[in-house]
């Protein structure tokens, strides 16, 4: 009995035995103030003790940060900043004499997202992160599987709110995300797996994002051929605020049926001037644009389309001309006036002709004054229209069209009868008229119907009144001979009749 007691007494102080216990970290997480969020099971009948969690320092090694009840199953580390880098943990259970009974086996460290790049002439932010990561937890670290299978980059605009996502591969490190729209964009990283929901956020990043900066205007304030009607000029008014914009002058091609580039300018100056040799634009009207180009080389303007003046003369009668030209279109107020320009033979510069409204589009020019005049049937004519004055502007400011240029055939004009008495002055004398040339000699004989000299002059001003010795002549038939060198110095006779009207 005594040794049967004995044997009772020693089975019943025997410690009790436990389950085995496990530790599981599950993940661990940053917040919105990047604080870190570890959360760990606990299987364990144990049930006195505490929790201690494990964070690796700067030198790699891990230390205790903190003891908990078993009970609790997360814990948010406000002593660390997981904006600046990635922290790794690991969780330990262990007994009131400190002696661990469980450890969870896999130290996890958490998604660290790095600063963003914005890529302003692409347009596009370029996120970069270090991925979750899993380790052993006691002596040299090696790699294990992550416990998410589906990563997300989340993103919200001006602050509306992480309501967006886009999804990446679990193992990607970065992402260019593109910009549609100027403010300021909010990233971060969510990592989770599609059937535990266990899931692991980065830090966030913010980036404001501006686009290239860009003219917010142009305007042609002319468009004209140069005063040797030789080139075409166009000075544009541009937004002097954006330096390294560019600026590039197209043409229209009729054989492409669109517009094709010619030339680029870049100035940080508020006004440009281009210089487009162009032969055409003495042959027809030229259309022109400019594209705007930001500092990237973007497309960010177009002008509107402006044409060239182009000025046509022809002949209306032996003593008229008829100008035509079309509208200028490159003023956003209009043209105040079209000024008509001219330049004879043997005159160095154009001399105003005449002024008309900004709705005529021909003009008739009468030259039966200068025909007897002119050494040359050589005349030039040009348009110049002159913008309307408004606030807008400073000063008006003017085209010229290209130079027209008609050459008039030289001719001798005889009249086949005259009237002394007539209401018109260039009526009452008989003489020929020189069209666009002066005689280098001339001789004039009057004849009567008996072939009589009546009158003669070697001056080509000079004419005949129908006076004979001072008294009026009869009227009826009288002959002449005309006798003239041509601007050519070839001599010409010419003899005829007319008729004194009285």
């Amino acid at each position: 009995m005594y040794c049967l007691a004995t044997i009772l007494l020693i089975f019943v102080f025997l410690p009790a035995t436990h389950a085995e216990s496990f530790i599981t970290l599950d993940s661990v997480s940053v917040n919105e103030n990047n604080h870190v969020i570890i959360g760990w099971t606990l299987e364990t009948d144990v049930q006195d003790g505490y929790i201690e969690i494990h964070r690796r320092l700067d030198d790699d090694r891990y230390a205790p940060i903190i003891q908990l009840p078993l009970t609790q199953s997360s814990y948010l580390d406000t002593g660390v900043n997981a904006g600046n880098k990635a922290y790794s943990y690991y969780v330990v259970a262990r007994d009131p004499n400190e002696d661990s009974f469980a450890v969870s086996n896999e130290a996890h460290q958490t998604i660290f997202q790095k600063l963003p790049e914005y890529d302003i002439c692409n347009r596009q932010i370029f996120i970069s992160w270090n991925n979750y990561e899993v380790t052993t937890s006691a002596g040299t670290p090696v790699p294990l599987p992550v416990p998410f299978d589906n990563t997300n980059v989340i993103w919200s605009f001006n602050d509306q709110g992480f309501t967006n996502q886009t999804a990446v591969a679990v193992n990607a490190q970065h992402l260019f995300f593109p910009v549609e729209e100027e403010g300021k964009y909010c990233f971060n990283l969510r990592s989770y797996h599609s059937e535990t929901n266990i899931s692991s956020t980065s830090n966030a990043r913010c980036i404001d994002v501006n686009f290239a900066p860009a003219p917010m205007f142009i305007e042609v304030r002319r468009l004209s051929l140069d005063a040797g009607s030789e080139n075409v000029e166009m000075d544009l008014l541009v937004d002097s605020s954006v330096d390294g914009a560019g600026y590039i002058l197209q043409r229209w091609d009729s054989g492409e049926n669109a517009f094709v580039s010619s030339d680029t300018l870049f100035s940080s100056g508020d006004r440009i001037r281009f210089d487009d040799n162009n032969p055409l634009a003495s042959e027809r009207s030229e259309k022109y644009r400019v594209q705007v180009l930001d500092s990237c080389m973007a497309h960010v303007l177009t002008s509107h389309e402006v044409s060239t003046i182009y000025t046509s003369v022809n002949p209306l009668s032996v003593s008229e001309n008829v100008i035509e030209w079309n509208f200028y279109n490159g003023w956003e107020h209009g043209v105040y006036e079209y000024v008509l320009l001219r330049k004879l033979h043997g005159m160095n510069e154009f001399e105003i002709l005449d002024r008309v409204d900004p709705f005529t589009r021909s003009y008739s020019d009468n030259l039966s004054y200068l025909i007897e005049n002119e050494q040359s049937g050589v005349i030039n004519y040009r348009i110049m229209a002159v913008e309307m004055p408004s606030d807008h502007v400073t000063g008006p400011e003017f085209v010229l069209s290209n130079i027209a240029t008609l050459e008039r055939e030289t001719d001798v004009f005889i009249p086949n009868a005259f009237k002394p008495k007539s209401a018109i002055a260039e009526n009452r004398i008989f003489k020929p008229r020189f069209a666009f040339f002066t005689p280098s000699s001339y001789n004039m004989t009057i004849f009567n119907r008996w072939g009589e000299r009546i009158f003669t002059t070697d001056d080509h001003y000079s004419g005949w009144d129908g006076r004979i010795n001072g008294r009026e002549a009869p009227a009826g038939v009288y002959s002449y001979v005309i006798r003239y060198s041509d601007h050519s110095g070839k001599s010409h006779e010419k003899p005829g009749t007319m008729v004194l009207v009285r």
